[in-house]
């Protein structure tokens, strides 16, 4: 593609996404300044499933087009940007390295911080699923945010095999919490990190350089739901407390 078809390609993109604005407005401004709540929360999201939905050609719910774009945006416009704000206000008003949330039925671990990166843990100890560990990574240069699911060292796989599968805060510790993709490590039992959906135990990344975008998050929705609860219950005991 020569650049005046790169020009008209941008060109028409911008028009689709101007449409896509005014549609979207149309659809909000149906609602009304106060909609009725159960329309809202029931009867419309049926309908928009019912009518909506067979307009966006998909094989799988979990590829739909509609479903995931917006989760996607939901994530990106809302969610992201709350996280990143919970993490801040828990580094500022959490006195101790460890502290319990709840009735110590989950713990926030300050784990690192410095002039690169800072580094939480999650870790929901009542729950039921194994999936209950969590680091999240901040890198502060290329202001990403990332979460990732991880084990107790014990149940790791790290080092041991050349591919892990199951990894632990060691394993992003050896990396020194780079979370970019290192030729070097790239397979080794370092590689397998690109700051994005294919590494390994990922929840979620999103970039805040660029309004905190982020795709694909509909087939993480229970882990990101999971740290988004457990961050919002924190949240809520703090400014409780304060």
């Amino acid at each position: 593609m020569n650049d005046l078809g790169i020009k008209k390609f941008i060109q028409s993109m911008k028009r689709r996404e101007k449409k896509a604005d005014r549609i979207a407005d149309a659809m909000v401004e149906c609602l009304g300044k106060r909609p009725d709540s159960h329309m809202l929360h029931m009867m419309l999201p049926r309908k928009l499933g019912a009518k909506l939905m067979p307009r966006f050609r998909c094989e799988y719910l979990s590829s739909s087009p509609l479903l995931s774009g917006i989760f996607d945006g939901f994530i990106q416009a809302h969610l992201a940007p709350e996280i990143s704000r919970i993490l801040d206000l828990i580094w500022e008003k959490q006195k101790d390295k460890v502290d319990g949330y709840g009735d110590a039925d989950y713990f926030f671990t300050k784990y690192r911080k410095n002039d690169r990166v800072r580094v939480s843990i999650l870790h929901d100890i009542v729950c039921c699923s194994e999936d209950n560990l969590y680091v999240i990574i901040e890198d502060l240069e290329r202001e990403r945010v990332h979460i990732r699911l991880i084990v107790d060292d014990k149940k790791s796989d790290y080092p041991r095999k050349p591919y892990p599968t199951k990894l632990c805060m060691r394993f992003y510790r050896d990396r020194d919490f780079n979370m970019e993709y290192v030729e070097k490590w790239h397979m080794t039992n370092l590689g397998g990190v690109y700051g994005d959906i294919r590494d390994t135990g990922y929840v979620l990344s999103y970039d805040k350089t660029s309004d905190y975008k982020t795709e694909r998050n509909l087939s993480h929705i229970n882990e990101i739901s999971h740290v988004a609860w457990l961050l919002k219950r924190m949240k809520d005991q703090i400014e409780e407390e304060s």
